[in-house]
């Protein structure tokens, strides 16, 4: 992830106090081209932040981002 201190970061913690964690991984996410709605619902998850921004950063489109990163689905055992 190319790591931008002076712009991103400020606009992020300005709007969002440190103890507001959801709330500054959504505004990473949007910063970084997601939606809306998939930016909430991965920023609920303990996805890999930096992994999923620096796929971004490197050229994937958001969605295949989060799709690369997502758990598989658990398999049954039987």
């Amino acid at each position: 992830m190319t790591f931008h201190p002076t712009a991103e970061l400020g606009r992020c913690l300005r709007r969002h106090p440190p103890g507001d964690v959801h709330a500054w991984r959504v505004c990473w996410l949007l910063e970084s081209g997601f939606d809306r709605e998939l930016a909430a619902s991965l920023a609920a998850t303990d996805i890999d932040l930096h992994a999923l921004l620096e796929l971004v950063d490197r050229g994937c489109p958001p969605e295949l981002a989060a799709r690369i990163l997502s758990p598989l689905p658990a398999r049954d055992a039987g």
